[in-house]
């Protein structure tokens, strides 16, 4: 059901998780990770975070194109607001040049 713009912004999104993870080290992982699982101001810094992280590496067109389809979703409506806004990936994507 998603295409190829769709896919690849979802999987970009979660490969920059993991180079964010990465450049924490373990321990601090193991403290950033508690804090993911107990704390939704977390999940949502680290959500936009790695949000601004894919538009930055150029793949603000296929987040924004995942956003279309995850905004629209009513069963999405309570995570959405962890991630950047249709407006606001595009919004970030003009400013640096990258969309």
């Amino acid at each position: 059901m998603f295409n190829e713009n769709v896919i690849t912004g979802i999987l970009v999104h979660e490969l920059c998780h993991q180079e964010r993870y990465l450049k924490l080290g373990v321990r601090r992982y193991l403290w950033f990770a508690i804090g993911f699982i107990i704390s939704r101001k977390a999940q949502a810094k680290e959500e936009k975070a790695t949000d601004m992280l894919t538009i930055e590496k150029g793949y603000g067109r296929q987040l924004y194109e995942l956003s279309e389809i995850q905004f629209k979703d009513k069963k999405h409506e309570r995570i959405n607001q962890f991630y950047l806004s249709m407006e606001e990936i595009k919004f970030y994507s003009e400013n640096l040049g990258k969309w």
